[in-house]
């Protein structure tokens, strides 16, 4: 009998697993590889790249340049999806009948093509993308930026009213998101985020900092660094360590002349995992619960105590028994960190975390989801 087959389309090169979409979907080929899938990848880039890692879990590999913004095809999309448009990948998808899996609301420029129309199509969310953008409006002071983020939320959800029913079936990311969806007649399955760990806990005892961690390129991560800075640690004497990809120049400035605060620019991936052991107190402050926070499951594998915002745990309430949970206001994380930063790390907590990763968070799980509901029966 032939291997079951899969066309993904993916919004960007998976590879490497720093951020967190990308993460998700490499570790998805990955988990699908060996669960007997032969994937057939079409990826759209900003800067080529074909890493041989990627290509030990693909038979096909298809890269395709991301349109200008600018280049835009009309209003009824949002740019995001309209800058991942190739009439060389819908001829690759025409080349056979095997079902396609679009990663994010941002691959569907397609989706609706009367020659896909006979396909099963699938749609991984990452975000509820007319939230996201809506969010980011709401905060943008910059006219011309807030007008954008607008058109992009009102697009999107035109896009998730009208596109996401006519999907053969969507896994939503969270439960929150996958709620959302079903009461909006689409065909949701929860799919928890998949991911590079298999066993939970961090070391006993104390670590020596408290530490924020992320993808440092994108505003909100660097909104909350800048938090932590300004409201928090610079009312406490306990040393932070910032650590991600690509800080911008507000934030390196910021740091500079607090002798506590230590910026560490864009680790490699096993010098991540060194500076996630050695904390003592993991902070997670996000200004929205919308999709799934990868940093999370990161944290719980490799880390001690972890500090978020009671709304996430609300979002996610099978992960909130693991976690610290603060309101949205700086005293109360000050206080909260002054508690954690005396408090030794035991590893009963890892057992419970340790359940999350056998019973929910589990790749093998997850796959096994996917699979019932591409390949019925």
């Amino acid at each position: 009998m032939d291997s079951p087959c899969l066309h993904i389309v993916s919004l960007d090169i998976p590879y490497p697993p720093m951020r967190g979409n990308v993460s998700g979907i490499f570790h998805r080929i990955r988990s699908l590889k060996e669960a007997g899938v032969e994937v057939i990848l079409h990826a759209f880039y900003k800067k080529f790249s074909l890493p041989d890692e990627l290509t030990k879990y693909c038979r096909t590999i298809y890269l395709y340049p991301r349109k200008a913004m600018w280049k835009i095809t009309g209003l009824r999309l949002p740019l995001f999806v309209q800058s991942r448009r190739s009439a060389q990948l819908l001829d690759m998808l025409c080349q056979d009948k095997h079902p396609i899996l679009f990663e994010g609301l941002h691959c569907l420029y397609h989706f609706e093509d009367p020659r896909l129309a006979d396909r099963k199509k699938f749609i991984r969310m990452h975000n509820i993308e007319s939230l996201y953008y809506g969010h980011l409006g709401s905060k943008e002071t910059h006219l011309l930026r807030k007008k954008y983020f607008r058109f992009e939320s009102s697009r999107s959800k035109s896009l998730e009213e009208n596109g996401l029913p006519k999907a053969t079936g969507v896994f939503a990311i969270s439960q929150a998101e996958h709620h959302y969806l079903s009461t909006r007649n689409i065909p949701s399955v929860w799919i928890p985020p998949f991911h590079p760990h298999r066993k939970a806990g961090g070391k006993a005892g104390f670590g020596e900092y408290a530490l924020y961690h992320g993808d440092l390129s994108i505003r909100e991560n660097e909104e909350a660094a800048l938090f932590l800075i300004r409201q928090v640690f610079s009312k406490l004497n306990y040393p932070l360590v910032i650590a991600g990809f690509c800080p911008g120049l507000k934030l390196k400035r910021e740091v500079e002349g607090r002798q506590q605060i230590t910026l560490i620019d864009s680790p490699s991936t096993i010098q991540m995992q060194g500076i996630l052991e050695k904390a003592h107190i993991h902070l997670l402050p996000f200004s929205q619960n919308n999709g799934f926070k990868m940093k999370i499951l990161d944290s719980l594998a490799l880390g001690r105590h972890i500090l978020s915002n009671t709304l996430i745990g609300e979002a996610n309430p099978e992960v909130a028994g693991c976690l610290h949970l603060a309101g949205p206001s700086a005293p109360e994380w000050i206080e909260k960190i002054k508690t954690l930063s005396q408090q030794a790390y035991f590893q009963e907590e890892s057992v419970k975390r340790q359940n999350l990763f056998d019973s929910i968070y589990n790749n093998a799980i997850s796959v096994k989801k996917i699979l019932n509901a591409i390949y019925p029966g």
